[in-house]
């Protein structure tokens, strides 16, 4: 039962992490592509569809 209990609270702490290191690109993303923020050009990449597919995959992944 301890083993379990290490598997899941590492799957979970996992999970944690990869949330708050996509999901923030990821909306900054789309507001780019809803010229709600105004991105530098060095950023512009960020709001193309491509980069939103990946980071919306890599998030629910």
């Amino acid at each position: 039962m301890d083993f379990w209990l290490n598997v899941v609270i590492g799957i979970c702490f996992a999970a944690c992490s990869g949330f708050r290191a996509f999901l923030p690109l990821l909306i900054v993303a789309i507001l780019g592509k809803l010229e709600y923020l105004h991105l530098k050009d060095s950023f512009s990449w960020l709001a193309s569809d491509s980069s939103i597919m990946i980071l919306g995959v890599a998030a629910v992944v």
